[in-house]
């Protein structure tokens, strides 16, 4: 391993979702770099990555500081505990030892506290989103932008794509690099084909910013309209509603499962609130299958060119989705153009976040 140092990246637990594979797709890079890189998650998560057949997750070593659970009304007196058995573990790793090169990464905002038991120039975050958006407005949200924004003003801030890097610098904290995400190549198919059986596919999750809401009134106007779409889930009790009516449902697959999904399917449709990347749309693109997507920000890094015309406003009604993606299934000649506009979009945005991501991953084993 690199005589340099380790590298402990920080979650709130190691729960499916795109932010923690993001994390531990970042370890793993330095890991294929030659640096001691591992993960260290605070608590249990009923949903863990390990539900996963994945040789990423396999490759990188994940340790859980406690057997607590993820609960609102209790993290308060969890974070002091946690604080207990952190300063441990970091006394342990000898992040304070004479010499010792160590650094701390914290990747959610539950996790910023931690990386002050790092010296400064140690001390990094990986930022993924505003996360105070995720919160109503109010003075919660006011509070928590603030702490975000001061931790990371003390920190080495590290960003995960472009558009999160200028809405950081907007406010003052400028990212020393970007560990730019991108969809995995496997997901890029060299031929396509135009005969697709499924009109519409969708990825749906519980949560106040994914809108699980909205897909509900979607897929009742595509079964009016007799439209055949496919789901794809994490959650078990949406696959079993959703696999009633879907043409095909797929609880928790494999990236192959979901290539082969996204080649037989005509649109992706994305309607979260809130989005700090949005990775499933993009792996959609690499098939050629057409994203439409509510604005919800991070979409913005591949929805370029022509394929702005699928943006949606947020305060534009699921209605005016739908009329979108019944326009294209309308129009095959048109949506052909945007299939293969979304596959020269794939290769041209993998390249550029190849060179980007080398940068961030040079700072952190450097």
């Amino acid at each position: 391993m690199n005589p340099s140092g380790d590298v402990i990246f920080v979650l709130p637990s190691a729960r499916i979702g795109g932010g923690t594979q993001e994390a531990i797709r970042l370890c793993a890079d330095l890991r294929m770099r030659g640096v001691d890189s591992r993960v260290l998650a605070l608590w249990k998560h009923p949903t863990a990555l390990g539900l996963l057949e994945s040789e990423l997750f396999a490759s990188v070593p994940i340790t859980t500081l406690s057997r607590l659970t993820p609960r609102r009304r209790f993290a308060i007196p969890h974070m002091f505990l946690l604080m207990v058995l952190f300063l441990i573990y970091v006394w342990r790793a000898g992040i304070w030892r004479r010499g010792a090169k160590v650094k701390l990464v914290t990747t959610h905002y539950s996790t910023l506290p931690f990386g002050w038991f790092a010296p400064r120039l140690r001390r990094y975050c990986f930022l993924q989103d505003e996360e105070w958006l995720f919160v109503p407005d109010g003075m919660t949200r006011r509070i928590l932008r603030s702490f975000i924004l001061f931790c990371c003003a003390s920190s080495r801030v590290v960003t995960s794509n472009e558009y999160i890097s200028a809405r950081i610098s907007s406010a003052g904290i400028h990212p020393e690099a970007e560990a730019r995400i991108w969809a995995s190549s496997l997901f890029e198919s060299k031929e396509v084909s135009r005969d697709r059986s499924i009109d519409i596919a969708m990825l749906l999750r519980h949560g106040s910013i994914k809108r699980l809401d909205l897909y509900l009134q979607l897929l009742h106007s595509a079964g009016k309209k007799g439209r055949q779409f496919a789901v794809i889930t994490c959650e078990d009790d949406i696959a079993e509603t959703a696999s009633k009516s879907a043409a095909v449902c797929l609880l928790r697959p494999s990236d192959e499962e979901m290539k082969t999904l996204y080649e037989r399917s005509k649109l992706f449709v994305l309607l979260s609130d809130r989005e700090g990347f949005g990775l499933p749309p993009l792996e959609a693109m690499g098939s050629g299958c057409v994203p439409v997507c509510r604005d919800s920000g991070g979409i913005r890094c591949y929805m370029k060119g022509p394929l702005k015309e699928n943006v949606i406003p947020l305060d534009s009604p699921v209605e005016i989705v739908w009329e979108r993606l019944d326009s294209l299934l309308a129009d095959p000649r048109h949506l052909s153009d945007l299939s293969d506009m979304a596959r020269t979009i794939f290769a041209e945005g993998a390249r550029a976040a190849v060179e980007a991501r080398s940068v961030a991953l040079t700072l952190l084993s450097s």
